[in-house]
């Protein structure tokens, strides 16, 4: 008789990572491309100023900037810190969709959505891993796993004290306890943002965590000026507050391993006026090259128009 056919192998199906607190990591490009460039782009402390004022970009012509940026590439990770500005309840639902449509990937949750438990926001996270409620529970997620072409960036959420009723902010546990999750975290991930809105003044700032946790990567900081300074091997990055600036990280990747982080401002008076602009000015050739031009001013993005209406004409 004919010997019996040799079993089909068994294939595994991949077993999905899972990571602690049930946090779920967003593939973000899969394209198999092993070196690339990623673009960390950050705005810091928006304080109401959602129009093209007081020397502020305003939300839709970020938006048109940003899309331009996306159809450029998809290893992209936008992220927002420090305050917002006072946003009517009537209005929270609305601003909850405008973040959506901007396409933030995670932000440093305000007090009302601390307070509530209430995110608003569908697709951006709001990430705190100090907030604690009055049974010493999370009140957010604490943080957020990207990943690019099988490079993991771990986002972690710290926000600074507020006074919240029920909710606690615990900074002295943070110091005690987050060089064990920093070390903890290099299991799973290969680059290391912490997203806060410590800022450089009170009883816990940006600076603090840096000095005295090793490991992390970067901190995206708000609540203070524009700045990029290295403490403790940690790049410290802010924008300028009212979108008058966007932050970026361009971190430099190669078969798995970071090979140069480097940090950028963009001035809102570049984009509003390029013309002038001595940035567009030294990439336009670049820009040529790839068939268009930065010697144009940004429109409004329609969709985000819709949603909050256009820049108020100057009164004459």
């Amino acid at each position: 008789p004919a010997p019996a056919p040799a079993p089909a192998p068994v294939v595994e199906e991949p077993k999905e990572l899972v990571y602690p607190y049930g946090v779920q990591e967003i593939v973000k490009n899969d394209d198999g491309a092993k070196v690339f460039d990623l673009f960390i782009v950050h705005t810091n402390d928006l304080n109401g100023n959602i129009y093209s004022e007081n020397g502020g970009l305003g939300l839709a012509r970020l938006s048109t900037a940003l899309k331009a940026g996306r159809a450029l590439t998809d290893n992209w990770l936008l992220l927002n810190s420090g305050n917002v500005g006072e946003i009517p309840a009537e209005a929270a639902m609305l601003a909850a969709e405008v973040v959506d449509e901007l396409g933030y990937d995670a932000y440093t949750p305000q007090a009302v959505q601390l307070a509530t438990g209430i995110a608003g926001t569908k697709k951006a996270l709001p990430l705190s891993a100090n907030a604690l409620d009055a049974n010493g529970y999370l009140v957010a997620q604490p943080y957020q796993v990207y990943n690019y072409n099988g490079f993991k960036v771990g986002v972690v959420g710290l926000v600074a004290p507020k006074p919240i009723q029920g909710v606690s902010f615990t900074s002295d546990v943070i110091l005690d306890n987050a060089q064990y999750a920093v070390d903890m975290a290099r299991d799973y991930v290969d680059f290391i943002v912490v997203l806060s809105d410590l800022g450089s003044k009170g009883d816990l700032t940006s600076e603090m965590v840096a000095r005295n946790i090793d490991g992390i990567d970067l901190i995206v900081d708000g609540n203070g000026s524009a700045m990029a300074k290295t403490v403790n091997g940690t790049l410290i990055v802010r924008a300028d507050e009212m979108l008058r600036s966007v932050g970026g990280v361009q971190v430099s990747v190669a078969n798995g391993k970071v090979k140069s982080v480097y940090p950028m401002i963009l001035p809102a008076a570049d984009v509003l006026d390029p013309a002038k602009s001595a940035i567009a000015k030294a990439y336009e050739p670049f820009a040529r090259a790839m068939g268009y031009t930065l010697q144009v001013s940004v429109p409004e993005d329609p969709a985000i128009v819709s949603m909050i209406g256009a820049t108020p004409k100057p009164k004459v």
